[in-house]
């Protein structure tokens, strides 16, 4: 079960209503049984391992396209550019945009 969990959580990604709701509908469960033996098994959060997955891929689409901030949200899996500004700040400590310059010089 984690495993289809977790191969939901990387092949939806950028689905702007991937959460533990969704999740669960798509494995017809409940979403607080599968929230309580995600955390057990992995101790961690549904919504973290999610944001995580999130995070890493913006990363990667701002060190390997031009696209601009906004599109890296979207592709990303937010409807707020500015959410994923405070999302990858605090993650990361650094802006989307300054993340981009310190990593392409």
């Amino acid at each position: 079960m984690i495993r289809k969990i977790n191969d939901l959580i990387h092949k939806e990604y950028a689905n702007p209503n991937l959460s533990l709701n969704w999740i669960a509908d798509e494995l017809d469960m409940s979403s607080i049984y599968l929230s309580r033996v995600y955390k057990q098994q992995t101790l961690a959060a549904i919504v973290d391992v999610i944001n995580n997955v999130r995070m890493e891929r913006a990363k990667e689409f701002l060190l390997n396209t031009d696209w601009p901030i906004v599109d890296i949200a979207v592709k990303s899996g937010y409807t707020s550019s500015s959410y994923f500004h405070r999302m990858f700040k605090k993650s990361f400590s650094v802006t989307p945009s300054d993340y981009r310059k310190m990593n392409l010089g």
